[in-house]
């Protein structure tokens, strides 16, 4: 994927358990998102109930907006792990 580039445009990629969005429901949702214009990426896990953002900016060496990469999520029961280009940007959860 690639992000489109531009100050103001929000670009995402996420998965979401269908039925979160009901009310007391806990909320599971992963983002990979481009903000701003210098085209960062955030990855957003959503969880919880009330849901609760988890939001952390991921440092990358990568131009998000004019190249093309992969972007994975490895979600288990014991922890999230966010790749680009088979690379670990971001864990939470256990080791």
């Amino acid at each position: 994927m690639r992000f489109a580039a531009g100050d103001g445009v929000v670009s995402s990629f996420f998965l979401w358990k269908p039925g979160s969005e009901v009310a007391g429901t806990y909320w599971n949702e992963l983002d990979f998102e481009k903000l701003g214009a210098d085209c960062h990426l955030q990855t957003n896990p959503l969880y919880g109930l009330p849901v609760v953002d988890h939001s952390a900016r991921a440092t990358l060496d990568a131009d998000l907006c004019d190249e093309y990469h992969t972007y994975t999520f490895e979600w288990t029961p014991r922890y999230i792990a966010y790749l680009v280009d088979g690379v670990e940007v971001r864990r939470d959860g256990e080791e």
